[in-house]
């Protein structure tokens, strides 16, 4: 709705009083930048009577409809309608309200070719499930158009054709630099990483490509705000000053843990933190006990923290230290490094296998996996760019660990954790930060990333092995979440343990021990040989006294039972005498 000046100096009030009058009250009034008045109705009634409306009072309107948001569009993908032409399409599907359909092509050799997808836009607000081509029932899907990118500065959300800014390389960010033969180090305006402005893979393009998805009617700006809200933000507290580095272990022991206590803080809500962070704990080790036939794997999740922000932090992690020394993992994780490629971090009767993480000068993240000289193991490698090492490691079995870190304020294509798992050879353990909220796991609500996560398992039958327990201690707002997972391969599931410490190690993340328990076959007294070719079988026909009528008309199994169970004079046991055993 909008109009003259008169309209645009009345009182909301009135405003809203003049609308009812004239066609009840809409569902939703939400008031433009130009002035102008968007209304969202509640049935198509109600939107015909509003499309008469000319008058307020004294004030000239006009109503007309949105030239967007009454509108959706779709993509169809089917190879036996690829001769078919645009105008086919909106002749054909008119009755099931396409009112506009538009051909994908790709260029190839300097030629554009037709695909087989196509894009169709409907009159209706909803998109439907499917549409009926002919004889062809097509599935539809929501078309996601690609971020739009000015061709001259660079940045997102406007065209060349209303760019104010200056021109800007799009691969090295230059200011009046051509693109073209461009042989400058890469460099991004958007996100200043190491690579071209154009690039897929930049953080900020995978931002506005999910601004994009946004599948609600609305506009471009609560969009990009309703993503933004379901990203955890980072926050000035103290565990983001300090830089925590987290940290997951796998251990195998054949003693019994005694789990450390302490009273740092406890998972409720109203725990006094203030009073509990003072209190020093008694660490004690675990008692040795023998056990024949069950060998004990655990898995350690625990999150510390550095003794400031720099970038050593694994030579300076005393808590790291003493979690080692009380449950001597087979390997031990550690997250959000913050470790430069020229850094060293040495642990005692540990070998280290780590990958860094720098955007652009910056040092971001980075994982570890620090592994005991005792166990055989293989380092695994990934290509992916996520945040993520692996191991092959032997515990009585060959398993995959795999740690990995996605930061809270990074968008991650699903595509790239699909392929990392599909290159972990199972079994395998996934285990790490994931910053992702879901019900699934015992958080109070479920973010994108959550999302995201629940897809993976359900796509690739994975096992959650969380038991609903909170992991994180969020400081400033003094609230607890789950945000650290454990994942494995179905055929580990049986043997899983999962549960979660109470010392938080000077951290603001809980331990997690994830225990292997799998039973071992204990060699046993070797099966006993004979030596056939000295038996002596006239001593057994004669001794045995087995006669016809003992087989005679009965069962293979019957006649088996009998001339077993006959006894045998001067011994319980004839083939013992009559054949000697090997030694």
């Amino acid at each position: 709705m909008t109009g003259s000046s008169e309209f645009h100096k009345m009182s909301p009030f009135l405003v809203q009083k003049y609308i009812k009058a004239f066609a009840e009250e809409p569902k939703s009034i939400k008031r433009l930048r130009s002035g102008d008045l968007l209304m969202e109705t509640v049935s198509a009634n109600q939107s015909k009577t509003l499309l008469t409306m000319s008058k307020m009072g004294q004030a000239t309107v006009t109503v007309s409809a949105h030239k967007t948001l009454n509108s959706s569009r779709s993509v169809i993908s089917e190879v036996d309608l690829l001769t078919v032409s645009n105008e086919k399409f909106i002749e054909e599907l008119a009755e099931q309200n396409v009112c506009n359909a538009r051909r994908i092509k790709i260029k190839r050799d300097g030629q554009l070719i037709d695909t087989k997808h196509v894009v169709l836009t409907f009159n209706t607000p909803q998109l439907p499930n499917h549409i009926k081509a002919g004889y062809l029932h097509c599935p539809v899907r929501p078309y996601v158009p690609n971020p739009m990118r000015c061709f001259q500065c660079q940045w997102f959300g406007h065209s060349k054709d209303v760019c104010r800014g200056t021109p800007t390389s799009a691969r090295c960010s230059s200011v009046d630099h051509n693109s073209e033969g461009c042989n400058a180090e890469p460099l991004c305006v958007n996100c200043k990483g190491s690579h071209p402005s154009f690039s897929r893979s930049c953080p900020k393009w995978k931002s506005e490509k999910e601004i994009q998805r946004a599948t609600k009617k609305i506009s471009y700006t609560e969009a990009k705000r309703l993503l933004e809200s379901t990203q955890p933000r980072p926050n000035l507290s103290f565990a983001d000053a300090t830089k925590s580095v987290r940290s997951i272990a796998i251990q195998t022991s054949l003693t019994t843990q005694t789990k450390p206590k302490s009273e740092i803080p406890q998972k409720t809500p109203s725990s006094n933190l203030s009073a509990s962070t003072k209190h020093i704990p008694t660490h004690k080790k675990p008692e040795g006990t023998n056990i024949k036939k069950q060998t004990k794997s655990s898995l350690n999740s625990a999150n510390s923290k550095t003794v400031n922000s720099g970038h050593t932090s694994l030579e300076s992690l005393v808590n790291i230290k003493s979690l080692i020394d009380i449950y001597q993992p087979a390997c031990f994780g550690v997250q959000e490094t913050y470790l430069k490629q020229e850094s060293t971090a040495k642990l005692r009767r540990y070998s280290t296998v780590r990958k860094d993480f720098l955007s652009g000068e910056r040092i971001r993240g980075g994982v570890a996996i620090l592994t005991s000289h005792t166990y055989p193991l293989t380092v695994f490698p990934l290509n992916t760019c996520l945040q993520a090492v692996a191991v092959q490691i032997n515990i009585s079995m060959l398993v995959t660990v795999c740690t990995i870190y996605l930061p809270p304020n990074e968008v991650i294509d699903k595509k790239e954790l699909d392929d990392l798992v599909e290159q972990l050879p199972t079994p395998f353990i996934v285990i790490g930060d994931f910053n992702g909220h879901n019900h699934l796991w015992g958080s109070g609500d479920t973010n994108f990333r959550g999302k995201q996560i629940e897809d993976l398992i359900c796509d690739y039958c994975l096992c959650l092995l969380n038991s609903g327990e909170q992991t994180y201690f969020h400081q400033p707002t003094r609230t607890f979440h789950s945000i650290d997972l454990a994942i494995c391969s179905p055929s580990l599931l049986p043997f899983c343990s999962f549960s979660v410490g109470n010392d938080i190690f000077n951290s603001d993340h809980f331990p997690i021990f994830l225990t292997l328990n799998q039973i071992t076959a204990w060699p046993n007294a070797r099966s006993p040989r004979f030596i056939y070719e000295q038996a002596d079988w006239e001593m057994f026909s004669h001794s045995a006294m087995l006669t016809n009528d003992m087989i005679k008309n009965t069962s293979i199994e019957e006649a088996v039972n009998t001339i077993t169970d006959t006894p045998r004079p001067g011994s319980k046991n004839l083939y013992s005498y009559i054949i000697r055993q090997a030694s």
